[in-house]
């Protein structure tokens, strides 16, 4: 398979990144820092990754067999009125050039799969409630990104399926996962002291892996 992946120098994208090389796919990445992605991803530990800038991105989605698409800054982070609207900007921008290279693709060399990343936050938060695919969004910030984000990706052409992935926090003890960071107890206080429960995911990238790579789940 050939997958192309942006986000590729974050955390979750790293871990998909060694995956998919491991496995014998062939990787794209499409990054707006190409010396970045190519500090991270050494030709000497990653032969035959191909490595693109934005300018790039059509030339390396054409012929892809999947698109995983995990682009946008953190949020974990202080929000700024800056940093709230570049937070939302990012992942629409990102994901609209990424479905106009898919459209743009010839019929014959367009990716089978878009797998879009998105958020838990789409729906909202409640202290009682539980939600489900089938629970209505709702109008917090984060849940007006993550719908503005997922109509970007709904855009794509119909023949390339598209999957929207609402994940929750990555709760993981390496570097760049929420439970070292929470784990520090001066932080711990702060990350916790008005959060009763937060929705979690592993590290483990299977579901994005199989999205992309699993024939059965191209279709």
């Amino acid at each position: 398979m050939v997958v192309a992946i942006t986000g590729a120098t974050g955390f979750v994208g790293s871990k998909l990144v060694d995956r998919l090389v491991a496995d014998g796919h062939e990787v794209r990445i499409l990054t707006r820092s190409e010396s970045k992605a190519r500090e991270a991803f050494p030709e000497r530990k990653y032969p035959g990754v191909k490595i693109g800038d934005e300018s790039k991105w059509a030339e390396l989605i054409k012929g892809s067999t999947g698109v995983v698409n995990l682009a946008g800054p953190p949020i974990s982070t202080r929000w700024t009125p800056e940093v709230k609207a570049d937070i939302k900007n990012c992942r629409v921008a990102v994901t609209g050039k990424v479905v106009q290279a898919i459209n743009s693709a010839p019929k014959d060399e367009r990716p089978a799969v878009l797998v879009s990343s998105t958020a838990v936050g789409f729906y909202g938060t409640s202290e009682t409630s539980a939600f489900d695919e089938t629970s209505p969004s709702g109008n917090d910030y984060l849940a007006e990104v993550c719908k503005a984000w997922e109509a970007s990706a709904r855009r794509v052409r119909r023949g390339t399926r598209l999957v929207l992935l609402r994940t929750g926090i990555v709760l993981d003890g390496e570097e760049g996962g929420s439970l070292g960071m929470s784990l520090e107890p001066s932080l711990f206080s702060r990350t916790l002291r008005n959060v009763k429960y937060a929705s979690t995911i592993s590290v483990g990238i299977k579901m994005y892996h199989s999205c992309s790579c699993v024939p059965s789940l191209l279709k």
